[in-house]
């Protein structure tokens, strides 16, 4: 699915931004405002549970 695919290029750098830093007034990104963002910017539609399988996805492959 090809906004899964853009959603996983997206993400990594995303999450290791301050959000604040990006004109939000919280300092913790949440699944949620995750979504958010990517809809807002990126016009990825994905939920939260969406974006927690690619994080923890991305994360195992990390390790």
């Amino acid at each position: 699915m090809k906004t899964i695919n853009q959603a996983v290029q997206v993400l990594p750098s995303l999450v290791n931004q301050h959000p604040a830093h990006l004109g939000y007034d919280f300092n913790q990104w949440t699944p949620r405002r995750l979504a958010n963002h990517l809809a807002n910017t990126h016009q990825i539609i994905l939920n939260s549970r969406q974006i927690k399988t690619i994080l923890a996805q991305y994360y195992r492959t990390l390790s």
